[in-house]
């Protein structure tokens, strides 16, 4: 019983030791994270938009994240599918970008929700093409 009391003991030390070391190693930021931290805060951007009806935010941060999607880097993959949910997503944001400029509350919600479901897509599709490990 001393034994087995003694060693998880030591593997709880260990593990503290593992995880202590971990925290302080900087994490290395992969290239792509900045470029989509940005994208998410033009998404959350239109979406306060949206919630106070300030369409002149919607189209401001639309229209960003919608050009960022023209920039984008993701593209030097080469997928034809990516291709292709870039265009879709760029459809979704006009959607979005026509509803705040008729001023309609309910086809901006509809138009966002449609924006976010296609990101979540997205991400889920490709996120293990997106986050392939680096060639050193």
């Amino acid at each position: 019983m001393k034994n087995l009391i003694h060693g998880l003991l030591v593997s709880i030390i260990i593990a503290s030791c593992v995880w202590a070391a971990e925290d302080a190693v900087p994490r290395k930021q992969r290239p792509t994270q900045p470029f989509m931290r940005q994208k998410l805060d033009y998404a959350r951007g239109f979406l306060e938009g949206i919630t106070l009806e300030r369409y002149d935010a919607v189209t401001t941060n639309a229209v960003a994240l919608r050009n960022m999607a023209l920039n984008n880097f993701f593209l030097t993959m080469g997928n034809q599918e990516y291709r292709l949910a870039i265009t879709n997503f760029q459809s979704r944001v006009d959607t979005l970008l026509e509803g705040a400029k008729q001023k309609n509350l309910e086809a901006s919600t509809d138009a966002y929700t449609r924006v976010v479901r296609g990101c979540v897509e997205c991400h889920r599709r490709f996120r293990m093409e997106q986050f392939k490990p680096e060639d050193k």
